[in-house]
Order: structure tokens, then C-alpha cells, then sequence
């Protein structure tokens, strides 16, 4: 499934995307380490790893077994839906900045 997902992604056949999305400093995401964080359970999200700034830049597959702890300012790169992206940036977005919910 994954080699179909690349290859979706590759031919623009699919509205996958790899990402990179910084985490905000006070998000739900700050102080967690990765193997506390389900990304697929919650987002339907592909976790690929993490570009820790307190490392220089350093990416950090999230196979490596590395318990990262992630901060403000790290970069998840991801795979997933472009409404899934959407709905993860959203969870990530300050109180303040997200949209009122819809009214039934």
C-alpha cells in the first residue's frame, strides 16, 4: 500500500502530499516524545520523521527507534491527504486562530 501511496504521490494521480509542517511552541505536539504521538490513529498520517532544530537540522527517521522528544520549532515531515493535512494544521493552530465549529 505504501509503494501505491508514493506512487500516487510521484505521478500526481492522488492527492497525497509530503509535507513539512514546523511545530508551535504550547501545541498539543510540544514536549511529547514520538512514541507517544499516533498521527495515523488521529489523522490518517504518515509519520516519516523529524527535523530537530536543537540537533542543527538534524533529521531523524521515525524507524530509527530514536525517542525524540519534540519541541517548538521542530518540522514533522509527513504523508497524508490533503484533508488530513488540513485537519492536523487546524488541531495545531492556537485557540484563537481556529474556525468556529460548524452549527448542525
Amino acid at each position: 500500500m505504501l509503494s501505491e501511496v508514493i506512487e500516487h504521490t510521484l505521478l500526481g494521480t492522488h492527492e497525497v502530499r509530503v509535507v513539512e509542517i514546523e511545530v508551535p511552541a504550547d501545541s498539543f505536539l510540544d514536549g511529547l516524545k514520538l512514541s507517544d504521538v499516533d498521527l495515523r490513529e488521529r489523522f490518517a498520517l504518515v509519520l516519516l520523521g523529524v527535523v530537530d532544530h536543537e540537533l542543527g537540522e538534524h533529521f531523524v527517521f521515525s524507524s530509527e527507534g530514536y525517542n525524540h522528544k519534540l519541541d517548538g520549532g521542530d518540522l514533522l515531515v509527513l504523508i497524508g491527504l490533503d484533508e488530513d493535512i488540513a485537519r492536523f494544521r487546524e488541531a495545531l493552530a492556537p485557540e484563537a486562530e481556529r474556525p468556529p465549529p460548524e452549527s448542525a
